[in-house]
Parts: structure tokens; C-alpha cells; sequence
């Protein structure tokens, strides 16, 4: 793997507390590979849970609803931040919203151009550093959002792409 590899390797070992031997990567070939290697190193579980991703969007919708006056509708996982924070009152009211919830810091840079998705990433990242007993679920949820995160890769992916040939981390 290449530089975008390493990054999405040291990720990964940052988010779930692993120290990952460089050996054990070299069969990796697969997202879905590397959900399985994250899972056997975690002892991920089988339980089901409600989804980090969806549960994250919902609490940040709710939160967003609350802060903007009820414009659910507005509220999608593409809507830009820029869009549903807007003149006169964009930026004071961005910053008001960052520190009521702590979500971000309020002076991100580029913030108007960041989607609801790129909240609801930043908030799983920050909530998955504090699980112990991880579903395969869970698992799965976050090492595909690093994997897009590293990959810059937008479309969809199923768990048989492969990180290098088709989703570009060489």
C-alpha cells in the first residue's frame, strides 16, 4: 500500500486501540478483508445494535433542527453546512451551534462547504474511540468510513472492492 494506505492503517489503529503488525496487512487485499482483520483483533461480537452512522445522523439532525427553527426537510446527509447556515447570521450562528454541541471546533476552516456526512463522520470517528465491545456491525461502519475518508472515494463500494485497485490507496 501506498502513503493513502499507511494513513487509513494508522487510522484504524487509532480509532480502535490496535497495534497492527505490518504482515498481517500484506494479504489484505479487500475492504471487506479488512473489516475481518479489524473484527478477529477487536474480538468484535455479534449482537445487533442500532447503526453508529444512522443513530449519529439522527442525533445531529434533531440537534440541527433544534438550533435552525424545524426546517427537517433541509436536513440530509449531502445538504451543505453553508446552505442550512445562512447569511445574515451564518457564521455567528455556525459558531453558537459548535459550542452548544461540541461537535466540532468552531473556527473549521472551510465549514460552508462541509455536508451533514462530513458531521456525521467526524461524529462516529469521536464516539468509536470510546467503545469496548465492538459488533461486527460497528466494525464494519467504521473501517468503511475510514476507507472513504483516506480514499476520497464518494460513489458506493461494496466489501469486495479492493483498497488498491479500486478505491486508489496505493
Amino acid at each position: 500500500m501506498g502513503l493513502d494506505g499507511v494513513e487509513l492503517i494508522l487510522d484504524i489503529e487509532e480509532v480502535f486501540g490496535l497495534s497492527l503488525e505490518p504482515g498481517i496487512l500484506a494479504d489484505v487485499l479487500t475492504v471487506g478483508q479488512l473489516v475481518e482483520l479489524v473484527c478477529n483483533e477487536v474480538r468484535a461480537v455479534r449482537v445487533t445494535r442500532p447503526c453508529l452512522s444512522q443513530k449519529e445522523f439522527y442525533d445531529l439532525r434533531k440537534s440541527l433542527e433544534t438550533f435552525l427553527g424545524g426546517n427537517r426537510s433541509a436536513i440530509r446527509v449531502n445538504s451543505r453546512i453553508g446552505h442550512l447556515f445562512q447569511k445574515p447570521l451564518g457564521s455567528l450562528a455556525w459558531r453558537r451551534f459548535c459550542r452548544v454541541t461540541k461537535i466540532v471546533n468552531e473556527r473549521s476552516l472551510n465549514w460552508r462547504w462541509w455536508t451533514v456526512r462530513d458531521l456525521v463522520e467526524i461524529g462516529v470517528r469521536a464516539k468509536a474511540k470510546s467503545l469496548k465491545n465492538w459488533s461486527r456491525g460497528e466494525v464494519r461502519t467504521v473501517v468503511r468510513m475510514l476507507v472513504r475518508q483516506s480514499s476520497g472515494y464518494v460513489g458506493r463500494f461494496e466489501d469486495s472492492a479492493g483498497l488498491v485497485v479500486d478505491l486508489g490507496l496505493g
